[in-house]
C-alpha cells in the first residue's frame, strides 16, 4: 500500500459519518499509521454527535452518532450505546471492517433542541476482546440552537 493511502485509510472519521465536505477522509491519525500492518490491535472509538443541516426551514434534524474501528482488525462484535436526556438507546453491529464507521441517525425536531441543552452520551464496545484504547470509546455531545433574533 502506497503512503498516501495508509494516511487516508488511519484517518479517524469526523463530521458527517464517512467521507464529508468539511473533514474529507477525517482527520490524520499517526499512531494509526504507523501500527499499519500490526495484527491483533482492537480499538473503537466515538466521534461527536453531527447534525446534519435541513432543507426543510430547520423543522427537524437529524442527528448522527457513530464509531469508528480504529483498530487492525475486523470488530466481529460491537455495540453503540447512546443516551440523549437520559433515554437509553443500544444498536448492535457485527463485522466492523477496519477503518470502517457504523452510525444511528436520530430525528430531532426545532422545539427539542430550541428548548434547552440536550445532552448526548455516546459509547462504543468490542464483544468478546479487549479494547487496545478505551479511553476513546465514550464521548459527550451538548446540542442547542442558536436564539433566533
Amino acid at each position: 500500500m502506497e503512503a498516501a493511502a495508509i494516511l487516508s485509510h488511519a484517518a479517524d472519521d469526523y463530521g458527517a459519518p464517512g467521507v464529508d465536505a468539511e473533514y474529507g477522509t477525517g482527520v490524520l491519525n499517526m499512531a494509526r499509521a504507523l501500527e499499519h500492518g500490526t495484527r491483533g490491535i482492537y480499538d473503537v472509538a466515538v466521534a461527536p454527535a453531527y447534525v446534519y443541516e435541513s432543507g426543510d426551514e430547520d423543522t427537524r434534524y437529524e442527528v448522527a452518532v457513530f464509531a469508528q474501528n480504529r483498530g487492525t482488525e475486523v470488530a466481529d462484535r460491537m455495540t453503540l450505546e447512546v443516551e440523549i436526556d437520559g433515554e437509553s438507546h443500544r444498536f448492535s453491529f457485527s463485522d466492523v471492517g477496519v477503518g470502517e464507521t457504523v452510525s444511528h441517525t436520530f430525528v430531532m425536531d426545532r422545539e427539542t433542541l430550541a428548548g434547552g441543552a440536550v445532552n448526548i452520551l455516546t459509547r462504543a464496545r468490542l464483544v468478546g476482546v479487549d479494547d487496545a484504547r478505551p479511553r476513546d470509546n465514550a464521548g459527550r455531545s451538548v446540542l442547542q440552537l442558536a436564539p433566533v433574533p
